[in-house]
């Protein structure tokens, strides 16, 4: 219980500002984003909406809640996203505690086309979400909130590469993983950079060590561990693009205290030191 509510603490102090636009920062037509929203933190009570907002509401909810078309939506389980549709009743909360979502208000030729393309479901959950959404909302929240300089095709590209991987999940066989399970991925997520051990991520999933890396494993393809890892190294690349940082200053934010073990890993996984891809990253 101690660990889920410091999961629930670390949420809440991550929380960028959720922004709706006065002023769209998107000037074509293909894509246009009203407002967005990451990891935003609610009190309990419920949104209710009944003729929508006029544009596509695509919300990702990172803790259980009850999400729908109508006063009678059913309970959702973390991890799941609900995209509802021009003018549709949305209706979304929990009655009884805070739950956390990230969103986005957009419109244009290009949603309409891409959901309608690749048969993206509306107006119902879509279970397992792929990771690919987390970095879709991190990435195109940081390109909208520019000063200035938004780019229109980077922003349209992240829409439709997150699209086309959904889709690509969607594709997959389903494989229903519990709600303990899907919690500990996201302790993973939001403690990469700190001490994570087996047995406290088994302990958030009310399992034992072995159940728990097994049951991980069948539902992600990947043991814990290697997911930590992944998570760390992958970052650790996305970090070493800002050259103010040197690589033990990176290797320190990702959750290593040695150097060589840091960069022995990285090499493993990325098939290149640190250094050498910071190079790639060089204009030439």
């Amino acid at each position: 219980m101690a660990i889920r509510l410091e999961l629930l603490s670390n949420l809440t102090m991550r929380i960028p500002a959720k922004e709706f636009f006065l002023h769209p920062p998107l000037t074509g037509t293909g894509l246009q984003v009203a407002g967005i929203g990451h990891r935003e933190m609610m009190q309990p009570g419920f949104i209710n909406r009944p003729s929508g907002t006029g544009d596509f509401l695509l919300m990702y909810f990172h803790t259980s809640c009850h999400a729908g078309c109508s006063p009678a939506a059913p309970q959702i389980l973390a991890g799941s996203l609900f995209i509802w549709g021009v003018g549709d009743f949305q209706y979304y909360g929990h009655d009884r505690r805070r739950y956390c979502h990230s969103w986005i208000h957009c419109n244009g030729p290009l949603v309409a086309e891409l959901l309608q393309t690749h048969e993206i479901p509306l107006r119902s959950p879509i279970p397992l979400a792929p990771e690919s959404i987390l970095r879709f909302f991190e990435d195109i929240h940081r390109e909208l909130l520019q000063e200035r300089n938004v780019d229109e095709i980077i922003a349209e590209n992240l829409f439709e590469n997150w699209i086309r991987d959904l889709r690509r999940s969607l594709d997959q066989p389903s494989t229903q993983v519990s709600e303990n399970v899907r919690v500990a991925r996201e302790y993973i997520d939001n403690h990469y950079e700190k001490p994570v051990t087996l047995g406290a991520l088994a302990q958030i999933a009310h399992q034992s060590n072995s159940h728990f890396s097994s049951e991980f494993k069948r539902s992600f393809g990947v043991s814990p561990i290697d997911y930590l890892i992944r998570r760390r190294l992958d970052r650790a690349a996305y970090l070493l693009r800002d050259v103010n940082l040197n690589v033990t200053q990176i290797a320190e934010r990702v959750g290593y205290e040695n150097l060589f073990h840091f960069s022995k890993q990285f090499k493993k996984y990325h098939g290149m030191s640190p250094r050498s891809m910071r190079q790639t990253f060089r204009p030439s």
